[in-house]
């Protein structure tokens, strides 16, 4: 059996493929797809939006279906240019999406393993790293954001083709090089790319570090950033010219928007005992620690660490990766640490940026890298630390007796912490009754119970490839907590609202309550589903079918996105980046509205809104329903679930829970205006589409598109170009000087054009580059046949 499970590693992609199919079994083979987090909210109605336009002859560079016009173009986020969603076209539904995830599993499984053995691991070394890195917490808890995912999914790809360029010195593998880091650019996550180059600098030194190897290595890597720079550039160009005009430069005026994307120390508890606070999917998170496994990788890789520390310290390019590891373990700790502000105003790049967990990637990647040279320097045979191994025998016995004793005293840990609470003087909260109690004297015994019995079997295998097994069994079962999948069929693909909205709203906006007021969106949704009755007091135990009514609930609401997907105009949206002047747009008034002032009346918390907020949405807790800007912006209908204490606004539809009101005192869309801003006439949206928008206006005066103003928006007025006058700060105007106009809005952004001319010609200079190398090295094998 083992002789057979040796020969696997020589075949990388096959043993990926199997290991992948084992660990997601019951998605590819139930039809169950993932459809949580950004996933459902961001990536599904994006990627749809663009490969319906592809599919019209269109090339999307402008979403007019949210923030009342958005430069989707511009947004480096969206991973526009990404090869692999390529595959999307066959199947944009949240299938082809789990399909896609699960290739980037065997993907990144495969390059970790070829990247080991570049680094002379052995084999059984190199698939305990690929092993662990690929089906680690951190990988597994970004399905959620399927970007994040393929960026540090192709961690291995990169510094594999680096290192390849560091060692052959040839300018073709320079080239391969550019061409994987340009990839991790068009994945859409630029910050796990950025946090990677910081790591480069170090990797000068690995192995032969002599002065002039360095500069040699300086060089190529000089190299790879210019040619995956030009490589880029469409994307790189538009990011850069629109990220000014975006709510991202106010990150770091408020050190409170890092706090909720910063690891607390306490969590490092669940780096080893992986469902301490609770499992996520089942509903019973019971502390505010984070539940997500991120940092997790294995017991056995930790242990293995551990045992072979001396060994790590005294070998050069193992202690270059256990200093890599522990550096990005420090900075993942973010705002916790006293040094953290250095970060953001000495390092400019870093305000930017909201998550100092990213660093959690770098730990992972090379805690599993020496995790595999940890397995290389073990000899499990030789193993007599027969103190460590009575010490763990202790604990799987006593932790095992102690949970057998709390299942048949089931109010003993109720009692023990009361009895706790009184010796300290101190008044137990109400948090703790004893079903609580009891849950979490349960999780916890158990988590030490499974991790102990681990490491005992860890110290008794005399194997490794039995290291290797327990290790994949290990993360298989604790992540699979973590992920949230539902059957394909029971996700509907059009629902009763929004065949209303289509039937009806014509070229007007539609405005939807989720994730604008208290309580409500796909994100509480899932917030409440980790956090339930009896952890949840103010709710009860749900069966998974009313919760998944819940979620049908949320999903038909039309969560901010969706309109792309359906082809809906709203004035809202959640994206990477919001254009400053359009989110200020709504900031008139410093008073919350009338339903954030009666939640407040029990949860006064709810009117501290975050910072965090204006970097991804609208915030309207500050702005009334029957608000002016509303009729002005075009809202027709508002989707809702409870009452917003509308006061012009007619109920024309209901299903089931959710209501559509008609807004009586809309404005269209484009509208004419006289000298003293008065609307004497409605202008006639004759055609549009992603790029092209036609007026008809039969009045002079100046006409004016509540549609998003940005750099590439070009005018013509009856076939003359024309300039675009700025409404509002942010809405587009020209002036007719003349009845009956006809006027075209052109989206030509010259960002894009150079982008992608720089792009195009580097591409295609480096890819007639490597295929005259390859047709000249197939040349002289010949002549040498």
């Amino acid at each position: 059996m083992f002789a057979k499970l040796y020969s696997l590693p020589k075949k990388p992609l096959l043993i990926f493929s199997i290991l992948t199919i084992l660990f997601f079994f019951p998605i590819i083979f139930l039809n169950h797809v993932f459809y949580s987090g950004d996933l459902l909210t961001i990536y599904l109605p994006m990627k749809h939006f663009f490969i319906d336009s592809i599919k019209h002859g269109i090339f999307p560079l402008w979403n007019p279906y949210i923030f009342s016009g958005y430069p989707y173009f511009a947004d480096i986020s969206l991973d526009t240019y990404y090869l692999p969603t390529i595959i999307l076209f066959i199947d944009g539904t949240l299938r082809g999406i789990t399909y896609l995830i699960i290739l980037h599993f065997i993907f990144s499984g495969y390059f970790a393993f070829k990247l080991g053995k570049m680094l002379k691991l052995q084999d059984l070394g190199a698939l305990f790293f690929s092993i662990t890195y690929t089906f680690s917490g951190l990988m597994v808890n970004y399905i959620v954001d399927p970007k994040r995912l393929f960026t540090v999914s192709l961690y291995p790809l990169f510094f594999y083709s680096l290192l390849l360029a560091f060692q052959k010195n040839k300018f073709f593998f320079t080239v391969l090089s550019s061409l994987a880091l340009s990839l991790q650019i068009f994945s859409g996550h630029i910050q796990y790319v950025f946090i990677e180059l910081l790591v480069v600098p170090v990797l000068l030194f690995w192995q032969d570090h002599t002065k002039q190897k360095v500069l040699r290595k300086c060089f190529v890597v000089l190299q790879i950033l210019i040619l995956a720079i030009l490589f880029a550039s469409i994307a790189l160009i538009p990011a850069l010219e629109f990220l000014p005009f975006t709510t991202r430069l106010d990150t770091s005026k408020f050190l409170s928007i890092y706090q909720g994307f910063s690891l607390n120390p306490v969590t490092l508890i669940r780096f080893v005992f992986a469902d301490f606070f609770g499992i996520r999917n089942q509903g019973s998170a019971w502390s505010i620690m984070d539940t997500t496994n991120i940092g997790y990788l294995g017991v056995l890789p930790l242990l293995l660490i551990g045992l072979n520390i001396k060994k790590i310290l005294i070998t050069h390019n193992t202690k270059i990766l256990l200093t890599l590891t522990v550096v990005s373990l420090l900075i993942s700790f973010g705002i916790n640490l006293p040094f953290f502000q250095f970060f953001i105003f000495v390092i400019p790049i870093f305000k930017f940026f909201r998550n100092p967990m990213v660093f959690l990637a770098l730990y992972t990647f090379f805690a599993s890298l020496l995790a595999g040279f940890a397995l290389d320097f073990s000899t499990p045979s030789k193993n007599k630390n027969y103190l460590l191994k009575i010490s763990i025998l202790i604990s799987v016995i006593m932790s095992m007796s102690v949970y057998l004793l709390i299942n048949l005293q089931n109010n003993l840990p109720h009692k023990i912490l009361i009895f706790a609470s009184t010796f300290i003087q101190k008044k137990l909260s109400l948090f703790h009754t004893p079903e609580v109690d009891f849950l979490i004297a349960q999780f916890i015994t158990a988590n030490i119970f499974i991790v102990s019995v681990i490491i005992l079997l860890g110290l008794l295998v005399k194997r490794k490839e039995v290291f290797i097994i327990i290790t994949f069994i290990d993360l298989m079962y604790f992540n699979k907590g973590i992920m949230y999948t539902q059957n394909f069929n029971n996700i509907p693909n059009k629902t009763e609202i929004v065949s209303f909205l289509q039937k009806n709203i014509s070229s007007f906006r539609y405005l939807s309550t989720s994730e604008q007021i208290p309580y409500s969106g796909m994100n509480e949704y899932f917030g409440g589903l980790a956090l339930q009755a009896p952890f949840n007091q103010e709710s009860h135990k749900q069966s998974q079918e009313k919760l998944f009514d819940r979620f049908l609930h949320e999903y038909k609401l039309l969560p901010p996105n969706f309109g792309s997907y359906y082809n809906l105009r709203t004035i809202n949206g959640y994206q990477s980046f919001v254009i400053k002047d359009y989110f200020d747009y709504f900031q008139s008034s410093q008073r919350p509205n009338r339903l954030y002032q009666d939640v407040a009346k029990f949860n006064p918390n709810i009117l501290n809104v975050s910072p965090d907020l204006q970097l991804s949405k609208i915030d309207l807790s500050k702005i009334d329903f029957n608000d002016r800007i509303f009729d002005e912006l075009a809202v027709k209908y508002i989707v809702a679930d409870r009452n917003l204490y509308l006061n012009h606004h007619n109920l024309v539809y209901k299903y089931n829970d959710i209501n559509i009101y008609e807004n009586t005192q809309v404005l269209p869309r484009a509208v004419v205006l006289d000298e003293k801003g008065s609307v004497i006439d409605s202008a006639k949206i004759i055609r549009a589409n992603a790029n092209n928008l036609t007026i008809s206006a039969q009045k002079r005066g100046k006409l004016v598109l509540k549609d998003v103003n940005y750099s590439g928006w070009q005018a013509y007025l009856n076939g003359k170009k024309v300039s675009i006058l700025p409404y509002k700060k942010i809405f587009r105007s020209i002036d007719l000087n003349s009845d009956k106009s006809s006027v075209e809005f052109r989206f030509e952004p010259k960002s894009f054009s150079y982008g992608a001319i720089i792009s195009f010609l580097s591409i295609t200079i480096a890819a007639t580059y490597l295929v005259l190398i390859f047709l000249v090295k197939k040349h002289e094998k010949s002549n040498l046949a």
